[in-house]
């Protein structure tokens, strides 16, 4: 689950722009336009500012729990080694697929202990 925020569809002109709602709620505008772009999770100091620029709205009138997307990376054996023969590191590799960089390792080196097997996803290595 994942929570989510309505606060900038509430805003309805009381704010102008992100820079007076940032300063309203007591967090800077990058933390703000992260947020609304899904780019960084709501924290503590997140929901307590938005409570103070918001005062009127209950939090369930401000937030909500949204299930979690789930994506699916596919990614070939020969991409794997391609990203990694190109000098990306197996982190920017496990960055860029949403996985770990231990099992960027794995799919570059073609490896699948058995003991990983079973939480691997039917069709993640073609």
């Amino acid at each position: 689950m994942k929570l989510k925020t309505k606060l900038f569809e509430l805003r309805n002109g009381k704010y102008v722009n992100l820079s007076e709602l940032a300063q309203a709620m007591g967090v800077s505008v990058s933390q703000l336009y992260r947020v609304m772009n899904g780019e960084r999770p709501i924290n503590g100091k997140f929901i307590i500012g938005a409570k103070r620029a918001f005062s009127w709205y209950t939090l369930d009138e401000l937030f909500y729990v949204a299930p979690q997307e789930v994506v699916q990376h596919r990614i070939s054996l020969q991409e794997a080694v391609k990203l990694r023969t190109g000098g990306l590191s197996y982190a920017e590799i496990g960055r860029r697929l949403g996985v770990t960089r231990e099992r960027a390792r794995q799919i570059a080196k073609g490896k699948r202990p058995e003991d990983i097997a079973r939480f691997l996803k039917e069709g993640e290595i073609e």
